[in-house]
């Protein structure tokens, strides 16, 4: 079982991309969120929405999501994850210091 990790932010409608390298700042040391470690993913958000829901998500749904502040892409996250059942999730700093929600098939 490989874990993969995505910064939320980065996602699109088309998946993956490469995390960026462990960092501190003022979040890294205010939450207990680990840091994030460098990894190639093999799933996107696209592929989280459809194992949650079944189906495609619409071009509101993107439009929404995008829309969401860093904090409600990863409630979001979480949501789908548990929807899906095959997800785990872990909340993670950035360089930029930021907490993303990492997320990977089991």
């Amino acid at each position: 079982m490989r874990r993969l990790l995505l910064p939320i932010c980065a996602l699109t409608m088309a998946g993956c991309s490469s995390a960026p390298l462990a960092g501190g700042g003022d979040n890294a040391r205010r939450t207990n969120a680990r840091p994030v470690v460098p990894s190639r993913c093999s799933m996107g958000f696209r592929e989280l929405f459809q194992l949650a829901k079944g189906r495609e998500w619409s071009q509101d749904e993107v439009a929404e999501f995008q829309a969401l502040d860093q904090d409600g892409k990863n409630r979001m996250v979480k949501k789908l994850a548990a929807e899906a059942g095959c997800i785990r999730t872990e909340d993670q700093v950035g360089t930029d210091g930021v907490v993303y929600t990492a997320f990977w098939k089991e």
